[in-house]
């Protein structure tokens, strides 16, 4: 039955998606996003559902270019030069980085599962080319985050023991290994990405019953951070309430009802559970995680001065930190650094204006729709609002985390980058128009 469902769904979407390649690109973020084929595995067993997804998009795509036209102007802002930079330091460090061919096909699969990223992200940024296609894109996240938040806490209350690793829930992942959340920080990390777009659609939602019932599953939301142990979740979640706190207009709901749950919330569950976690690893390892990502980052700075063009090579850090380093080898837990060390300044300095531009127009944002709300009819001003708020605090705790995770290949920063990087350009656009 599953099964048939599963066709049944693949061909609506190969049709739809031909009539409207804007459906393609749904399909291909819920699959990098939520993750179905991870969570029932049985059913895609032998299909290539990704693959049937990225051509069936890019015949679209090639068709809609010729019948009906795309607005290029969206490819020509600074998030998407900075996003390109970047991966042309990749380009560069492929080809001239010195360990580059030591590691096999490694460098080389990895720069091509990153080439698919940037070139579904620019595919994307054409596609999701309207304020209401905006919002049903954005509704990715909020399917997703209800339906893994049940996953999460299911796993704990049926005490499904084999879903988690030293005492940290994993996220959804096949017999054979294979997630996108296998890693228990990356699967933190989708909550904490999550929970700003709950908590800001809750409020552009007119009727308060569906609003108090996306709202109750917040803490439930939490709670799934706490079973994954990850102390970089819970910075990214500190770091998303203090940039709600600072960004939005309705800071005051966040500081009287918001944050005081979340420190009960902790205080009940989440302080036993990572004090837990971090005895269990401290006697696992033998030595504390944040004495390993010092060594970790100042081999990473070596790498970058030592090559600085072209880094020493993609997916290449743990085998250079041998020669840099005396310290036992291990990945950076950093993104910024990791982009320093494997493909240079080029790609750091990308990076970083990347965040930069994402976190600076999105204040000013904020501030035009202030000051010339008025330009806009009200759903679409209570749209805009959703978006850029939920985008940029998503976005800034998911920027803090990167700072000590390792994150360089997750997509939902770049799904975050296509909503944030259109309403730049829309408010930016209707308003020129308006004023000439």
């Amino acid at each position: 039955m599953g099964k048939l469902i599963l066709f049944a769904a693949i061909l609506g979407t190969g049709l739809q998606t031909l009539r409207n390649p804007f459906i393609g690109a749904m399909a291909y973020y819920c699959l990098a996003i939520w993750g179905p084929q991870y969570i029932w595995w049985w059913n895609f067993e032998g299909l290539r559902v990704s693959f049937i997804v990225a051509v069936t998009t890019i015949a679209a795509l090639c068709i809609a270019v010729f019948r009906q036209g795309l607005d290029f102007d969206l490819l020509f802002t600074r998030i998407n030069f900075c996003v390109f930079i970047l991966w042309i330091s990749y380009v560069i460090s492929y080809f001239f980085a010195p360990y580059g061919g030591l590691l096999g096909e490694v460098p080389y699969l990895t720069f091509i599962h990153f080439s698919k990223i940037i070139f579904f992200y620019f595919a994307a940024v054409l596609l999701v080319a309207d304020i209401q296609k905006q919002k049903y894109f954005s509704y990715i996240i909020i399917v997703a985050m209800i339906h893994l938040t049940w996953w999460a806490n299911y796993q704990y209350l049926s005490q499904n023991w084999q879903a988690f690793n030293m005492g940290r829930l994993m996220g959804p992942t096949v017999p054979v290994g294979g997630s996108i959340y296998s890693d228990e920080n990356a699967f933190a990390m989708f909550f904490v990405t999550a929970v700003p777009f709950l908590f800001y659609w809750g409020l552009h939602l007119a009727n308060r019953i569906p609003r108090y019932a996306i709202w109750a599953v917040i803490p439930l939301g939490w709670h799934a951070i706490f079973l994954t142990g990850s102390r970089g979740g819970l910075v990214g979640l500190a770091a998303s309430l203090f940039a709600g706190v600072i960004f939005s207009k309705n800071r005051y709901l966040l500081i009287f009802i918001l944050i005081p749950m979340f420190l009960l919330a902790f205080y009940f569950q989440g302080g036993d559970l990572l004090k837990i976690r971090t005895e269990t690893i401290v006697d696992y390892e033998g030595e504390t995680s944040a004495e390993t990502r010092l060594e970790a980052w100042h081999a990473a700075l070596d790498m970058l001065y030592a090559h600085p063009a072209t880094g020493v090579g993609i997916a290449c850090f743990v085998r250079a930190m041998a020669d840099f380093s005396d310290k036992q080898p291990r990945a950076t837990h950093s993104v910024p650094l990791q982009f320093a060390a494997e493909v240079g300044i080029l790609g750091l300095a990308a990076y970083c204006l990347i965040v930069w531009f994402v976190l600076w127009q999105g204040f000013k944002n904020n501030r035009l729709l202030s000051i010339h709300g008025s330009q806009f009819d009200d759903n679409e001003l209570a749209t805009l609002h959703y978006l850029n708020e939920s985008s940029v605090v998503s976005f800034f705790g998911l920027s803090v985390c990167s700072l000590f995770l390792s994150l360089n290949y997750y997509e939902v920063f770049y799904f975050l980058l296509i909503i944030n990087g259109y309403i730049n350009y829309y408010i930016q656009k209707k308003l020129l128009v308006n004023y000439r």
